[in-house]
């Protein structure tokens, strides 16, 4: 007899968050990857082939939202008390169920220096008509108005980033926005929040919000976030969207942050071929040896003691004392989060100037430029 498994409305199946955490498992490759506990991720399609294993665990079957019904999440006690072991039987028995991964914004991942304060920024002067939409999908944007007019109207109800004591991840999402208007004044800048104050979200949580950016109009997204992956495998999750988009927004690129673990693993979404990967430049524009690499990096980008805006409040310094973030603040970051916007905003300005799509605009700013191997095509973007 063949066993039944239902699926069931997304209100069913309670919610994993920040206080059913995430859990450390892992990887297959002697390093461990970041996941959400109590439950695994299918494709809809192989969901027949998965449900001997659900229905003996007693897992019950959810659709993703978001994702037009082609992952569906399995969870269930079974999976909160044993992920590594029921993952091992599931793998080991062909069951094409998956960890439903994290993907942190970078520092998240490796701990680079994280923001200091920098010396403010000029005063922001919008050029042209925001023909392109840029999204940025991270940690949120700053509420606080500011004197120097940047970031004006970027944030909502949904997407505030919090002040005060700040955690590891806030700010992130402001200081990506920064950098975009920076290189693109003209770009209509949207902020997305899908990652929590300490820099984490899960990636059918990005997933749905990059379909949501498209839908909206967004031309350009901007991913400074990433993870590693079980086995090396690419998340379903990121998969999924990254179908629809090509079905429905075939024109929106995405660009999307290498990573900062100093290897040539794929690192996703941005090793995912329809992805533009972008990797970290020194200063002096030669490759950082800190970044990711490989050949599924398409270009690369200044990533070393970049400056942007940032948040008000107090920040913890390892071995030094707290960092205070005053009024209209601005900030030095490292990572290949900060190479990344650069790109998609580059992009953004070749849209407004020259009329294009993005995916022509990304052709030209790569034609002619030095490459560097596993580095790809060096950018020189943002002004030190």
């Amino acid at each position: 007899m063949t066993p039944t498994l239902e699926l069931v409305a997304p209100s069913a199946v309670p919610r994993v968050t920040r206080s059913s955490p995430f859990v450390v498992l892992p990887d297959g490759r002697g390093s461990s990857v970041l996941v959400v506990a109590g439950e695994v991720l299918v494709r809809r399609g192989d969901l027949p082939a998965a449900r001997r294993f659900a229905v003996a665990h007693g897992l019950r079957a959810e659709p993703v939202p978001g994702l037009a019904g082609r992952v569906v999440r399995l969870a269930g006690p079974a999976l909160l008390a044993d992920l590594a072991g029921l993952l091992h039987e599931a793998r080991e028995g062909g069951v094409p169920v998956t960890a439903h991964h994290v993907a942190p914004m970078a520092g998240y991942i490796k701990a680079l220096d994280g923001p200091r304060p920098a010396e403010a920024g000029r005063p922001f002067e919008r050029s042209g008509a925001g023909s392109c939409v840029v999204a940025v999908l991270d940690t949120g944007a700053d509420a606080r108005p500011r004197g120097d007019g940047w970031l004006a109207g970027l944030a909502d109800a949904d997407n505030v980033e919090p002040t005060g004591t700040l955690a590891a991840g806030t700010g992130h999402g402001t200081f990506v926005a920064g950098i975009v208007q920076q290189v693109a004044p003209s770009a209509t800048v949207r902020a997305y929040r899908v990652m929590d104050a300490d820099g984490a979200g899960s990636d059918a949580r990005v997933a749905a919000a990059m379909l949501r950016a498209a839908d909206d109009g967004a031309d350009v997204l901007n991913l400074s976030l990433g993870t590693r992956t079980i086995g090396d495998e690419p998340p379903i999750a990121f998969e999924a969207a990254l179908e629809l988009l090509a079905e429905r927004h075939p024109q929106t690129l995405v660009v999307a942050a290498a990573g900062n673990d100093g290897e040539d693993r794929p690192c996703w979404p941005a090793a995912f071929p329809d992805v533009a990967a972008v990797a970290g430049l020194t200063r002096d524009r030669t490759p950082s040896a800190w970044s990711n690499r490989g050949g599924w990096v398409l270009c690369s980008a200044r990533a070393e003691d970049v400056v942007s805006t940032f948040v008000e409040g107090h920040r913890a310094i390892e071995g030094g004392r707290p960092a205070t973030f005053g009024a209209d603040p601005w900030a030095s970051w490292t990572g290949t989060s900060f190479a990344a916007p650069q790109v998609a905003a580059a992009v953004a300005a070749g849209c407004a100037e020259h009329g294009v799509t993005p995916r022509e605009s990304l052709a030209t700013l790569l034609a002619g430029r030095p490459t560097a191997d596993g580095y790809g095509a060096t950018l020189d973007i943002l002004a030190s």
